[in-house]
This record gives C-alpha cells, sequence and structure tokens, in this order.
C-alpha cells in the first residue's frame, strides 16, 4: 500500500479552486491518483481515509455492463453501498473530480470506476480497507463463476430482485468491527491475505476536508 497522508494532501487540495496551476503543486504525487482520492476527500466528510486499486478480478468486473452482481455473500455485504462512475479515461482532468462525487453519493461506501478499477472510503483506513477486503472477494468469486459457465450469466444462480432486497436488508452492508478491520489489515501487512492485492492498493487519509465547493 502506498499510503499518503493530510500532510501530503491537505496544500494541494486546499489550492486546487483558487485558480493555482493544480499539477503544479502537487509537484511528485501520481497526478491520477490525486484526482480520484481529493475528489473523495473533498465531497465526503465521513470517508476521511479512501483506499483505491486495480484488482484485476475487480478492474474486469468493473468493464460488465451487468456490473457486481449479487451472487455471494460477499457481494451482498456491499450491494447496497456501491455506486458506478462511467469511465473518462485516465484520471488527469480536475473537473471529473465533481463528477465523481456526485456519482459516489452522500452516503454510499464504494465507487466502482467502470474500466478502470474500485474505490472505498471510510472514517479509518481499517474500515476502508475491510470495505476493498469485501468487494475484492466478491469479484473473485464473481469472475471465477463466469469463467465456469464459459461468460453466460443466464447460466449463473441469481437471487431475483426481490430475494435481493430482502437479503440486503436483513444483512444491510456488515459494519466491520474495528478488531475485524484491524484484523484484515495486520493479516494484509504480514501478507498472510491477498498481498498482490494489498501492494497495489493506494491509501489516503485526510482527517481534515476542505471543501469541493470552495
Amino acid at each position: 500500500m502506498w499510503p499518503l497522508t493530510h500532510k501530503d494532501i491537505l496544500p494541494p487540495v486546499l489550492h486546487s479552486n483558487n485558480g493555482t496551476d493544480l499539477f503544479a503543486i502537487i509537484g511528485e504525487l501520481l497526478k491520477q491518483g490525486f484526482i480520484v482520492h481529493s475528489a473523495i476527500h473533498m465531497a465526503r466528510e465521513d470517508m476521511a481515509a479512501v483506499v483505491h486499486c486495480h484488482h484485476q478480478p475487480t478492474t474486469a468486473v468493473s468493464m460488465l455492463k451487468c456490473g457486481l452482481l449479487p451472487i455471494s455473500q460477499e457481494a451482498l455485504d456491499v450491494f447496497a453501498t456501491i455506486s458506478y462512475h462511467p469511465f473518462e479515461g485516465s484520471a488527469t482532468d480536475p473537473s471529473e473530480r465533481l463528477r465523481m462525487a456526485s456519482n459516489l453519493g452522500p452516503s454510499n461506501r464504494i465507487l466502482m470506476l467502470e474500466n478502470h478499477g474500485v474505490l472505498t472510503g471510510e472514517k479509518t483506513i481499517a474500515a476502508a480497507m475491510w470495505f476493498m477486503f469485501v468487494i475484492t472477494r466478491a469479484c473473485e468469486y464473481q469472475q471465477l463463476a463466469l469463467a465456469a459457465v464459459g461468460g453466460d450469466i443466464n447460466k449463473l444462480l441469481i437471487p431475483t430482485e426481490e430475494q435481493v432486497k430482502e437479503m440486503v436488508s436483513r444483512g444491510k452492508y456488515r459494519r466491520a468491527s474495528t478488531a475485524h478491520s484491524s484484523c484484515i489489515v495486520q493479516m494484509l501487512v504480514k501478507g498472510i491475505h491477498e498481498p498482490a492485492m494489498y501492494l497495489n492498493c493506494f491509501a489516503t487519509y485526510l482527517p481534515c476536508r476542505p471543501s469541493l465547493r470552495g
């Protein structure tokens, strides 16, 4: 994971709306990463931590018109909190941040970036990583299931819309406890689970947020 804190990301965020050259300020920071993360930090006060990755099965699912299917427990855990953002190519246009924030909405925790990847957000890095853990696992299951049936969605056991609503209302997307979230992060740090996914995550933590409308 490549972590950035408020000390790294706050100065360019504060100057990005006052006519100053945004990319002249962010210097060596990855431009695309800055655009994606600052879009969420500036719009969602409740998402101090944002994690983004190009996990291969998840990116593959982001390329499907059907998106994430409600075909696993993991998918149902987060199904009610996923938003989608249309593909706009390389994320180097600062104006895209407004569209990302709008598509994420006021309460969802996961933004599937179509043809790109996924990002998750929460109050802490550990909690955001829990959502990342669940969404990537759900996408792995979906990719394997689709491969097993030759890509024919009609051969998958997909609950009806009514069943999905009932299942989601029962579980709502389960919030991981602090201990659970921390445990997942520790497993990733130690390489016990999904080390490749973990190492390719880009995380930012910005506890004090400037306004996107500043």
